[in-house]
């Protein structure tokens, strides 16, 4: 895990703790959003609208990627969505959905929908 993004230890917090041991599962990286400095110029990447529906901020970039906090790991559609609409490629990261929807609500506008029974 990079060091710019240990701004909570996942011990500290059960839900982050859990969230860390399935993002080590399936091979990406668990990301506190607690502290996060955000990039304004990120937001433009992504509509409000986008934002919301797929539960999904970005939270840092490269040259060739940009790195995207996500709440669901599982649904590999929201990457694919994501790296249509942007044209870049995107590294899904996993984050608390609160973090990411307090976020969005935050810098986008808006209430984020609760998340669909299954």
């Amino acid at each position: 895990m990079s060091d710019r993004f240990k701004w909570l230890r996942p011990e500290d917090d059960p839900e982050a703790e859990n969230l860390k041991h399935l993002a080590e599962g399936l091979g990406m990286e668990f990301v506190s959003l607690r502290y996060l400095q955000v990039n304004q110029r990120l937001l433009h990447l992504l509509s409000a609208d986008i934002a919301r529906e797929l539960v999904v901020f970005p939270i840092a970039e490269t040259a060739v990627s940009v790195k995207m906090a996500v709440a669901d790991p599982l649904d590999a559609s929201i990457i694919n969505t994501l790296e249509l609409l942007t044209d870049r490629r995107i590294v899904g990261c996993l984050a608390k959905r609160s973090e990411i929807v307090a976020l969005i609500e935050k810098h986008y506008g808006g209430p984020v929908s609760p998340p669909q029974a299954s």
